[in-house]
């Protein structure tokens, strides 16, 4: 992780470090860094308090994207909970690291209750993008989506629609959480448009969604 990188979930936590109730910051460390030796020396290095809580978190987040919104003249879309899921869509030139921080905290208030993530990202313009970042690499679009459909042959979730959907059970291994964590949000940060990010907490729910997904990307 980037010193830059650090540096901003460092502001972004310590602002809600007077909060007491609750205590996510520690399941955010583990989605961010897998291992326990990892996860401690970030939280030493972060000065994590173990008890944030995640509805601060997002609101300071979402306080933060507004504004960021309004200083580069960006339209900020719709951050709204709909019953059992959320999905938050935005222009990509504001920070991406915020909305990454804002996914996590949402997504880590209640693992065992999320079923998937699904982040849809529309291309109306494929010809504008030359090339986009995967794993820390540059290549061409037509690279990473490549990599999507390897991570959904290797049984971590599957593409549908322009929509990489990941299975519950890569929850387990949090190193390959992170990968295609990493793998997603790079490709999301060079892609124009909008992207919609979806945190769904019951399967039923999926269809519903993905056709939420497609009227939002037209």
């Amino acid at each position: 992780m980037s010193a830059s990188s650090i540096a901003a979930i460092k502001h972004v936590i310590h602002e809600a470090n007077h909060v007491k109730r609750g205590s996510v910051s520690e399941r955010i460390v583990g989605i961010l860094y897998s291992g326990t030796k990892n996860r401690h020396e970030l939280i030493r290095i972060l000065g994590i308090n173990s008890r944030i809580a995640g509805r601060e978190i997002t609101r300071l987040v979402r306080k933060k994207i507004l504004a960021e919104c309004e200083e580069q003249g960006r339209k900020f879309y719709s951050l709204t909970q709909f019953g059992t899921y959320i999905y938050l869509c935005l222009e990509l030139d504001i920070s991406l690291l915020m909305v990454k921080i804002l996914a996590l905290a949402y997504h880590n208030f209640d693992v065992s209750a999320t079923n998937n993530l699904s982040i849809n990202f529309p291309v109306t313009k494929p010809e504008v993008v030359e090339k986009v970042s995967v794993m820390g690499h540059l290549c061409s679009e037509e690279t990473a989506w490549t990599r999507a459909r390897e991570l959904a042959s290797r049984g971590y979730g599957y593409v549908r629609n322009g929509c990489f959907i990941l299975y519950p059970h890569s929850y387990q291994n949090l190193k390959i959480y992170e990968g295609i964590l990493q793998s997603l949000y790079s490709l999301l940060c060079e892609i124009p448009g909008r992207v919609v990010l979806l945190l769904l907490r019951d399967n039923k729910f999926r269809q519903r969604v993905e056709r939420l997904s497609s009227i939002m990307a037209h």
